[in-house]
């Protein structure tokens, strides 16, 4: 199962339905999600489908994770029936697209964390007392939270960036 390169398979079943088979690891969301969108190889390429989460050849597994805002599961499937989404063979070109917001979104989401961790290191030198002084009075203490400024700038610009060319990619 997807995305471009997995292992599942989508052959037609009967009356316009597909059967999917294959399995796929560290599914956001899988298992409690209401329904699975699935990328699978069919006869002309990389296809979306519809899989519900509670028919027959559908088992998911929640997985164990670092980080517990980010929910993830095995999702295995067994000839488990689905509707095609859109064009068969258009997954490719779907998902290229998907994956092109979704590492935008991500890089915003990483620049806000970068930020927030600097912001409270910031805080924390000015509370933290060494030799009589707070330890951000200290040049060396200076010249690495600059640093960091300079990166989580950094990052923000790129992540800018990149929302900005995903924006004008949707209006083209």
């Amino acid at each position: 199962m997807g995305p471009v390169g997995g292992t599942g398979r989508g052959l037609p079943g009967p009356g316009g339905t597909w059967r999917i088979t294959g399995a796929k690891e560290h599914v956001l969301d899988g298992a409690g999600a209401g329904v699975l969108l699935v990328a699978a190889r069919s006869g002309a390429g990389v296809s979306l489908f519809e899989v519900p989460v509670d028919g027959a050849g559908v088992r998911r597994e929640a997985a164990v994770t670092m980080d517990s805002t980010r929910a993830q599961a095995r999702v295995e499937l067994v000839a488990a029936e689905g509707r095609l989404v859109g064009a068969e063979g258009a997954g490719d070109r779907i998902l290229a697209r998907v994956l092109d917001l979704a590492c935008a979104a991500l890089a915003a989401e990483q620049v806000g964390a970068a930020a927030r961790c600097l912001e409270l290191t910031l805080a924390y030198t000015k509370e933290r007392v060494q030799f009589g002084r707070a330890i951000g009075s200290f040049q060396a203490v200076k010249h690495r939270l600059a640093d960091a400024y300079v990166l989580v700038e950094s990052a923000r610009s790129a992540a800018l960036g990149a929302s900005f060319a995903a924006a004008a990619a949707t209006r083209s």
